[in-house]
């Protein structure tokens, strides 16, 4: 006689590559992302690089006189320099040491080093940047060689989550580019705001929502994960760990649908007719908040690897997340709710739940169809206290009827007893339950009712 709940808590915001969009009207102007402050290249923002370390910067020295070093894991070509020798704004970016910071050898020799132009991943163009950089190294596998040394990886230029200078190609200032840089610091350029100099990045067009055009990050340049397919293994240092407990875990990172990788997460999930035929939202079956409810959610028009999980939760009228992923509107329909069922006194004690909502094995002996048969066949009239709550149990009662006195719990009403019920009464029961036996009165075996010791 246990009920599951139907509203699937699907809040789900995938992040990293995965970045959802502001609450703005999607169908309006294309929403501005504002430039992150750490970029996925692995680099500081252009803003910090040219007012921190706007000045050319002399050469450190002979790199064989210096500690060889490279981020745990990765193999290249980097030195252990002292940390006052490195400028300010790269210091973060970088690595630490035995002996102070790891610095590619590239920009041992020469501060001003302009790396290799290259093609990223998706065909962005990008730079040469090695993989002693932490953050490049971080994401070592998703970024192409390309035409980059053994040790280096294409950075893109621009950030594919936010369409946005990523500062990666902005590296190497010659003396002349980054004196006039200087000077617009020295005027009061803010941060984050940098003053355009020839050969920088300049930024590009707004990212917009739902994303158009190529995607993002191609989902299968990562391993596939799941069992339905649709998804893939997104490392875990992209997805920060607030949200890494909604996404199933796969080797070495988390499972992530495709259409969040694909769109960067500017998205508006397919709508599609959940259960009881109310609003939904197609969302994957891998996400464990809707792989929880999997069989009681249709496919409806979803892809086969996705079900349709509903606006509303159709037994309180409560709002879910479903309809609210990135930048997704909201339903259209208006709430709707279960069908009251087993009337008394102008008050509905049961719902009338469709036949796929009610878990698998479950004893549909004591339910009725009689008053929910017109919204649709294989509803049942469920009291409303089992709906509620998944793990209801009824009050401890004492009775006597015909066949004695009898120990038992207090169920509705609304359920059908049928024969056995003449050997039932309301006993201490209130006038809306029956108390039910916890034994046969005939066998003496356990009848199993909720409550009822085992």
């Amino acid at each position: 006689m246990e009920l599951v709940r139907a509203a699937v808590g699907c809040g789900l915001a995938v992040a990293a590559l995965v970045v959802g969009c502001s609450s703005a009207d999607p169908y309006g102007a294309p929403l501005p992302s504002p430039r992150p402050v750490a970029t996925q290249s692995g680099l500081p923002p252009p803003s910090a690089a040219v007012c921190s370390s706007a000045a050319p910067a002399a050469g450190i020295g002979d790199p064989s006189t210096l500690p060889a070093c490279c981020t745990a894991g990765q193999t290249g070509r980097a030195r252990c320099v002292a940390r006052e020798k490195v400028p300010a704004g790269v210091a973060s970016q970088l690595d630490t040491c035995a002996t102070g910071l790891c610095v590619p050898e590239t920009f041992v020799k020469d501060p001003n080093y302009q790396p290799k132009k290259c093609k990223a991943f998706n065909g962005f163009d990008g730079a040469c940047m090695s993989v002693c950089v932490k953050q490049v190294a971080e994401v070592v596998g998703i970024l192409t060689q390309d035409v980059c040394e053994a040790d280096e990886r294409c950075a893109p230029c621009v950030d594919p989550r936010s369409n946005q200078p990523s500062g990666a190609c902005d590296v190497g200032h010659s003396k002349e580019q980054a004196a006039a840089a200087a000077a617009a610091c020295d005027k009061g350029q803010q941060f984050g705001q940098p003053a355009p100099t020839p050969g920088t990045t300049q930024p590009a067009a707004p990212q917009q929502c739902p994303h158009q055009g190529p995607p993002v990050l191609d989902p299968n340049t990562l391993p596939p994960c799941g069992t339905s397919g649709g998804a893939h293994c997104v490392p875990a240092n992209l997805v920060p760990p607030s949200q890494q407990g909604q996404l199933a875990a796969c080797g070495g990172g988390f499972c992530v649908p495709d259409l969040f990788i694909a769109t960067g997460g500017n998205f508006i999930p397919r709508t599609c007719g959940s259960v009881g035929g109310v609003e939904g939202r197609c969302l994957h079956v891998d996400l464990p908040e809707v792989a929880a409810q999997a069989s009681k959610l249709p496919v409806s028009t979803c892809q086969p690897f996705e079900r349709c999980a509903p606006c509303f939760d159709p037994l309180t009228g409560q709002a879910t997340a479903a309809c609210r992923q990135s930048c997704d509107r909201g339903p259209v329909d208006v709430q709707r709710v279960f069908k009251g069922c087993c009337q008394k006194g102008g008050f509905s004690y049961g719902r009338c739940i469709p036949n796929q909502m009610i878990p698998p094995g479950q004893d549909k002996e004591y339910l009725s169809e009689d008053e929910c048969f017109g919204e649709n066949k294989g509803v049942y009239c469920v009291p409303a206290e089992m709906v509620v709550d998944s793990a209801f149990a009824g009050k401890p009662c004492q009775a006597s009827a015909l066949l004695g006195t009898y120990s038992g719990v207090c169920l509705s009403d609304c359920l059908d007893f049928g024969l056995e019920g003449i050997a039932m009464d309301r006993g201490s029961c209130d006038n809306v339950h029956t108390c039910v036996p916890c034994k046969n009165p005939l066998t003496g075996a356990s009848t199993g009712a909720p409550g009822c010791p085992p």
